[in-house]
């Protein structure tokens, strides 16, 4: 019943859904721009990427707390966390992917100096292989273990987003290039391209993973087969661009963050069918939910 926002100006927010409103929220304030996030799935920690060069570790249950601070030397461009393994993956700015034990706070062999510059990450249902977005368009998926590569596919824009579905056997890339492409996630083979003709920012599958939920530059988020690689005609128009959009799977709800200064939500289809202009602001008039120069997340799935 909670959920996270990251502003650009800095500013980290848990929000109580059953209890909308100033008193039920709780603040979480860095010196510089958000770039990226993570959550542990207990709710017990977040994890901050700053444009100050720090990953902040913060207590959600004393939240006003001073956090734990890892200096990078420069700024973080993306987090993912290894939720088993208790590890965290971070990318910087100059191209290097390194890993932190959040027992110990230490930093795990083996490490890249010279990786692409990845801004986006994903990692797989069994936790054993991280998709990397790179902001050349390349999608690589690497052993979390080794760090080798796997194998690597390829958009003609910069990577948006990463998502694997629930199951773990697809994973969806993003970019700028204006479309997803769903992949095996097992083997990279395409299995469909979603053509959305304009950027895409995010995505999350849906359903027994046969949809996947895009949202895109031009203020709109769809549902989209996986199998035709068509819209299915459901969609949920905004008044901007959407920076990055959820599953909520137990309230069947979408929660959309847009460059208004707000956050939805939106009832998802059970059936094909669905009243898309009922949508519940979470958030009205909040400053500052717009991409950040990396695409970084702003919008962070909400805590079971």
């Amino acid at each position: 019943d909670r959920m996270v926002v990251a502003e650009i100006d800095g500013t980290v927010t848990w929000i109580n859904l059953t209890d909308i409103g100033e008193q039920a929220s709780t603040k979480m304030v860095h010196s510089k721009r958000l770039t990226a996030i993570a959550l542990a799935s207990n709710g017990r920690q977040l994890m901050t990427g700053c444009a100050d060069g720090f990953v902040r570790i913060w207590d959600c249950e004393f939240p006003k707390q001073m956090p734990t601070e890892i200096p990078m030397g420069t700024a973080v461009d993306a987090l993912a966390l290894c939720n088993d393994r208790r590890e965290l993956f971070v990318a910087c700015g100059n191209g290097g992917i390194r890993k932190l034990d959040l027992d110990s706070n230490e930093w795990i062999e083996p490490h890249l100096d010279h990786a692409p510059q990845v801004n986006c990450f994903a990692v797989s249902t069994d936790e054993n292989s991280i998709a990397c977005g790179t902001t050349d368009g390349e999608v690589i998926v690497r052993d979390t273990g080794t760090l080798q590569t796997r194998y690597i596919r390829k958009h003609r824009g910069r990577i948006n987003s990463l998502a694997y579905s629930r199951e773990g056997s697809k994973l969806v890339s993003t970019s700028s290039d204006g479309t997803a492409i769903v992949w095996e996630a097992e083997t990279g083979l395409s299995i469909s391209t979603l053509s959305y003709g304009r950027d895409v920012n995010s995505a999350r599958f849906y359903g027994n993973d046969e949809f996947v939920l895009l949202a895109g530059f031009d203020g709109e988020a769809s549902l989209w087969s996986v199998e035709t690689g068509k819209r299915v005609g459901v969609s949920f128009p905004h008044p901007n661009f959407i920076t990055r959009c959820v599953v909520d799977y137990a309230k069947n709800e979408a929660l959309t963050a847009c460059g208004d200064g707000s956050v939805r939500g939106w009832p998802l289809p059970q059936a094909m069918s669905i009243e898309s202009n009922r949508v519940t602001e979470f958030l009205q008039n909040r400053t500052g939910l717009h991409l950040t120069r990396k695409g970084a997340a702003i919008l962070y799935d909400p805590v079971d």
